[in-house]
């Protein structure tokens, strides 16, 4: 008796033989030679093995895949590409599962095994404030900015002449910034930053300056010949100067800025007239003029001696005139001449 023995390749199954054989079943048996016979060993294919890929998003809305959300059946061994596609105000943020590259929206899935492959997705972090600026004039008073977000945000403002409410926020909202009054003839900036999950926005409130003023009073001094000085209130919120081009007049300052006082030292009048010195203070674009008027030394005039003696023979005599006025001399006696 020879053993024949039939062996199947790999994946194969054997069904059987018709012929007389010790185990049809076994692939490993005996066949009796007791006459001519053929032996025949059947086989069928293995089905292959196949598993389930199962893909899914989140949140839910958040994005679509491909191979859409669902089941998928592959078989054993199949390299799967996967593709995450974010919806519109969202962006991928990773994968879940078992793929070639986590943080790239399309990788692949070797499929050997029953798997389950998410895309996770976040809202884009929005933060937008407008206007970009808010110009204001020089009065206290307020203003609004609005807010267009998604995210939580906070308020940070460094001026002290600025205050916003609320300082801290989540999604859409609206700014109030009060401001206090500027002073100044200069404008002022102030700005305001807003900062959430990594983004910064700065607005600004752009304050004019307020309108400049010059004013100098009294209009005029009214001084006494006699050299002395005097004083003028000088005030003002910009920059100033002075000029006088009399020499019998000096001032100080020369400049300034603010409210501050003119002192004007005058020398004597040494005239019976009057004289009237100007001062110019200029500053902001305003010009302001105010005066100094001197009396004039009060007029003398005086003869000496009040007579003269003199002897019957004819001569000249003298007298001694003093006087800071112009002066005249007349007399109606025809045996005297005055020059």
């Amino acid at each position: 008796v020879q053993a024949v023995y039939g062996i199947p390749d790999v994946a194969s199954l054997l069904v059987g033989s018709e012929l007389c054989i010790r185990d049809r079943n076994n692939p490993s048996t005996t066949v009796t030679v007791d006459g001519n016979k053929t032996v025949t060993a059947n086989f069928e294919l293995i089905p292959p093995t196949e598993y389930t890929l199962t893909m899914a998003v989140n949140p839910a809305g958040g994005g679509t895949t491909d191979p859409a959300v669902g089941d998928h059946v592959y078989v054993e061994g199949t390299e799967v590409p996967v593709t995450a596609t974010p919806a519109a105000g969202w962006q991928f943020v990773n994968w879940t599962g078992e793929v070639a590259d986590v943080t790239n929206p399309s990788t692949t899935v070797t499929v050997d095994g029953n798997k389950t492959v998410t895309a996770n997705f976040c809202v884009i972090p929005m933060l937008v404030v407008e206007p970009a600026n808010r110009d204001v004039d020089h009065n206290s008073g307020k203003t609004t900015f609005d807010v267009t977000s998604n995210i939580s945000w906070i308020v940070s403002e460094k001026e002290k002449w600025l205050n916003v409410t609320p300082i801290e926020g989540n999604g859409n909202g609206t700014l109030t910034v009060n401001y206090h009054k500027n002073c100044s003839v200069d404008e002022r900036i102030g700005k305001i930053t807003l900062t959430g999950n990594g983004l910064t926005v700065e607005v600004t409130v752009t304050q004019a300056g307020t309108p400049p003023y010059l004013t100098v009073e009294p209009a005029n001094r009214d001084v006494e010949y006699i050299a002395g000085s005097t004083t003028f209130d000088l005030k003002s919120n910009t920059s100033w100067t002075v000029i006088e081009d009399e020499d019998w007049l000096s001032v100080t300052p020369l400049e300034g800025k603010c409210d501050g006082t003119l002192t004007v030292e005058y020398a004597e009048n040494s005239l019976v007239d009057a004289r009237v010195g100007k001062l110019t203070i200029s500053g902001g674009g305003l010009t302001v003029e105010v005066t100094v008027t001197q009396a004039g030394t009060p007029p003398y005039l005086t003869v000496e001696p009040l007579n003269r003696d003199v002897d019957y023979k004819s001569g000249t005599t003298r007298f001694e005139i003093k006087s800071n006025i112009s002066w005249t001399v007349s007399e109606d006696e025809k045996w005297l001449s005055v020059t």
